[in-house]
């Protein structure tokens, strides 16, 4: 089996991103789906991090974490979603299991990970050469595409940028057969 084309969406970009510059010989290209390529000061990071701590973070995570959750979460999934409207499929999705406590903290960890892990990749993204497709939702308000999609596109050579209109962050689910059309044109072009 040879290199493959690497898909990752939001803080799994940086995951493919990792990939590509560190596994090149396993990585044929790569398809980018609302990502987070630049470290930025994010008000959502500091207390989304506090479950990442030791002994402290377990006690939030059992505790006051899975109330929170259900409360601020339809707006985060809404804004997940926005413009478009809320998938069905996805309004379908198990809440609880993203209120375990193991999961709680296993995003928490995450969360504290992803600007200083985006600053330390941003440095590498001109040592690119393979073919790589970011894909954006035009109206994204988690990783918003002039903060992100439009600056990367322009530090690696060759990249291309589709952004999809009148979609949010979670535009996979609306046009599925939009990904699959980037992922078949990042192996023709590998």
């Amino acid at each position: 089996m040879g290199p493959a084309i690497v898909v990752g969406h939001s803080w799994g970009t940086l995951v493919a991103l990792a990939m590509g510059l560190d596994h090149r010989e396993a990585t044929a290209g790569l398809v980018l789906l609302s990502g987070y390529y630049y470290g930025s000061a994010r008000p959502d990071v500091l207390p989304s991090s506090i479950p990442a701590i030791p002994l402290l973070g377990d006690l939030i995570a059992n505790t006051t974490a899975p109330l929170t959750g259900l409360l601020i979460g339809p707006a985060a999934v809404k804004a997940s979603f926005a413009p478009a409207q809320i998938s069905e499929k996805f309004a379908s999705f198990p809440k609880a299991m993203a209120l375990r406590p193991s999961q709680v903290r296993a995003t928490a960890a995450d969360t504290a990970m992803m600007i200083p892990g985006a600053i330390a990749l941003s440095k590498r993204y001109g040592e690119f050469d393979l073919p790589v497709i970011i894909m954006a939702g035009q109206g994204d308000l988690i990783a918003h595409v002039g903060k992100h999609g439009e600056r990367l596109v322009g530090e690696v050579k060759g990249a291309e940028l589709r952004i999809v209109p009148e979609q949010g962050h979670l535009f996979h689910y609306e046009v599925p057969e939009q990904v699959v059309t980037a992922i078949a044109d990042a192996w023709r072009a590998a």
